[in-house]
């Protein structure tokens, strides 16, 4: 079992989303900085957030509820992305990601 949360490859995986959404937000106007870019990074990360809080946590029920905060935050950030779906918003977020999965 992993000693550390950051040996834990839910949360090593968590870690490789974020950075792709955030450059992806980045290219997003100006005008959604404050409402949907701002929505789509905090759920980022706040999934990686979430999976090491559990960790460190003492209690195996503090950590489940964590993880539950997690599975929730996963799920917000991919109902972001999928009410972008049909713009050119959501293809400009899609694309950099999938490019940054293709780099590791």
């Amino acid at each position: 079992m992993a000693q550390n949360y950051k040996d834990l490859i839910a949360w090593q995986k968590a870690m490789q989303l974020v950075n792709p959404v955030c450059e992806a937000t980045s290219t997003f106007p100006k005008a959604e900085t404050y409402s949907v870019t701002d929505q789509i990074r905090r759920a980022a990360v706040s999934i990686p957030s979430n999976i090491g809080a559990g960790k460190t946590h003492y209690s195996k029920r503090e950590c489940i509820d964590l993880l539950r905060h997690c599975r929730a935050s996963l799920t917000e950030l991919e109902t972001k992305c999928s009410s972008l779906n049909d713009g050119a918003l959501g293809a400009k977020l899609r694309l950099l990601i999938s490019r940054n999965k293709r780099k590791k």
